[in-house]
């Protein structure tokens, strides 16, 4: 396993992280922010050094590596810790950088992208949405939008009526994703 880091404005993070996507390259995680893209590559040995010469960039001690994405994972890194608003935005992987004028983070090959900062749940619905995305306020802020993507009236009707069927007495997660 090997990590490697090179710099690139998100546009470019984006259209190369899903080039590199449907080529057979070991890579079993991205990341891009404030432009620096990481790329992790995981396998055997050949399959590992031969994308690395392809891939370029600059290799990160295992340490800082194992470091990185770990608190990448558990939320340790500095990104994560002000106590304003996180949103998690799930967008097709191709989706454009979005102009939020926000901190943001992507992951998934552009797919997962954090924002962090006070946001009109309403508008930023509609112009994730309007990409094929959905939006949920991660943690932080006025829960009073709501804290999942509302859904479409037809999915609505459906999430209620299996909601119902399986846990008629609104025993399991009351109160939560009941706002459809």
């Amino acid at each position: 396993e090997i990590t490697l880091r090179q710099t690139m404005d998100e546009a470019t993070a984006i259209r190369r992280f899903n080039e590199w996507a449907v080529q057979p390259l070991p890579i079993s995680a991205t990341s891009w922010h404030e432009g620096v893209a990481m790329l992790r590559l995981s396998g055997a040995a050949a399959g590992v050094r031969a994308a690395r010469e392809k891939l370029g960039g600059d290799p990160v001690a295992a340490t800082e590596a194992e470091s990185f994405w770990q608190d990448l994972r558990d939320h340790r890194a500095a990104f994560f810790s002000p106590a304003e608003p996180l949103w998690r935005l799930s967008v097709p992987s191709t989706s454009a950088p979005l102009q939020l004028n926000l901190p943001q983070w992507m992951e998934w090959g552009g797919a997962l992208r954090w924002v962090r900062g006070n946001a009109d749940a309403a508008e930023l619905r509609r112009e994730v949405e309007a990409i094929g995305g959905h939006v949920t306020l991660f943690r932080h802020g006025d829960k009073s939008a709501g804290v999942f993507h509302p859904l479409q009236p037809v999915l609505a009707k459906i999430h209620r009526n299996l909601k119902a069927s399986f846990d008629p007495a609104n025993v399991l997660n009351a109160g939560r994703m009941d706002n459809f």
